[in-house]
């Protein structure tokens, strides 16, 4: 049965950021396996409820930049098993970003960390996360810093970076003042005491991540890119015009660095038309008539020279030779009268 009132807690964090300790740390005793070393004991995400308050259960996950590069299956298995509690009605309160006190410099893996949260939790993330630097001892650090508090380099140099990411990822305005805790998971002190007060009441205090979205564990974005191409072919008494849409996946991963996968053929559309006849020149009636004009005295002047040579063979000549002789003349006349008009227009 669901318990409305049960809030969770979910770790994220490198290897050797103290992470699983930490988680022990809010459980009130040691569920979490832990280790000195720089390789990963956590291999699987893992939920447990606090000694502490019965109402609180911990998440813990693999850690990122794990010695054997198994960031990408860890992530991609912790998300799951969130997915799964959210699906059944368990769902996330508070998500704690932890980090090592000591780490001076944001790690390129713990913002890829934060713009994974931004697909994974895609909206008000920047209410429900938090960030915890572990290995903290206050009154060693203050006497080293000449009384000043050695929380604020780390509040300067991590805060305004993680949360700029949120707000330009998820569209939310930028959180001057996110959550910030500063615990030694491993002394019994006054001050790890009042954080550990503090992230409890902060979980009851906030209602559940209402939208978990599955995304890829590598990159941002998967995005189709099309592109066409067109050419024409001939078939028979028809032009095909082919256009043939090619599709490219673009990944953005999420340092923003774009890389293409193969160029595969999407799609072929052919368009069939019959093929145009060249247009003869049309002639005006004018120029009909001049043309009839002109052939009708070709042909008189052809018959007139066919008479005369006929007479003067004493009327001999056969049709076939009358034909031939009046086929000759009138060609003989067209091309006299078209010499006279190149001459005519030089």
């Amino acid at each position: 049965m669901i318990n409305n009132n049960q809030k969770t807690i979910l770790l994220m964090g490198q290897t050797g950021s103290g992470k699983s300790s930490f988680g022990n740390f809010l459980l009130g005793r040691r569920a979490f396996v832990t280790s000195n070393k720089c390789n990963s004991c956590t291999t699987k995400t893992v939920k447990e409820t606090s000694s502490n308050d019965k109402l609180i259960d911990v998440i813990d996950t693999p850690g990122l930049s794990d010695s054997e590069g198994r960031d990408q299956a860890h992530t991609q298995q912790m998300l799951d098993f969130v997915k799964d509690l959210h699906d059944n009605r368990n769902k996330i309160n508070l998500i704690l970003i932890v980090i090592n006190f000591y780490n001076k410099r944001l790690d390129e893996q713990v913002k890829n960390m934060v713009l994974f949260l931004c697909n994974a939790f895609p909206i008000n993330l920047s209410r429900h996360i938090g960030i915890v630097f572990t290995n903290y001892i206050d009154e060693d650090e203050r006497e080293n810093n000449d009384g000043e508090d050695p929380r604020i380099p780390s509040q300067e140099e991590y805060v305004p970076t993680i949360m700029k990411i949120i707000s330009d990822n998820n569209h939310e305005e930028l959180n001057l003042d996110p959550y910030m805790f500063f615990v030694d998971s491993y002394e019994d002190d006054r001050n790890s005491r009042e954080e550990l007060k503090r992230i409890i009441n902060l979980t009851k205090s906030l209602s559940p991540i209402e939208t978990v979205h599955i995304c890829d564990v590598k990159y941002k974005s998967v995005e189709d890119v099309f592109d066409t191409e067109t050419r024409e072919e001939e078939e028979d008494d028809q032009i095909v015009t082919i256009k043939t849409t090619y599709r490219t996946l673009k990944y953005t991963d999420y340092n923003g660095v774009v890389t293409y996968g193969k160029r595969e053929q999407y799609g072929v559309d052919k368009n069939y038309k019959k093929k145009e006849l060249p247009k003869l020149k049309e002639e005006s009636f004018k120029d009909k008539v001049s043309n009839y004009l002109l052939d009708v005295g070709h042909t008189y002047r052809s018959m007139v020279e066919v008479g005369k040579i006929n007479k003067e063979s004493g009327y001999s000549l056969s049709a076939l030779e009358k034909m031939f002789l009046l086929v000759a003349g009138y060609n003989a006349s067209k091309c006299e009268w078209e010499e006279k008009q190149k001459n005519k227009n030089k």
